[in-house]
């Protein structure tokens, strides 16, 4: 047999009134529960969109054109310049 804290048993209203208390308490516990996974599953889903887009960036190949070699070039004529030894 259940006491309570007065030493007399619980009445019906006690024991209805405590099942209503824990379903209210459980209820609250599980809508807290849900948002929170979904708030820990959205923002992974948000890491994990980021980082495959970030590596899917540095993947792509460097498109080069080969087809035209531009520049500019110029001839530079050096000429030999001995020095005198003075002996």
């Amino acid at each position: 047999m259940i006491l309570l804290l007065n030493g007399k048993p619980p009445t019906l209203l006690t024991r209805i009134a405590a099942a209503a208390l824990a379903a209210a308490v459980l209820v609250t516990l599980l809508f807290f529960g849900v948002l929170i996974g979904a708030l820990v599953l959205g923002v992974g889903l948000i890491g994990a969109a980021v980082f495959w887009v970030r590596t899917r960036f540095f993947k792509q190949p460097v498109r080069v054109d080969t087809s035209v070699l531009e520049g500019e070039y110029s001839v530079v004529e050096t000429t030999r310049v001995e020095a005198k030894r003075e002996a």
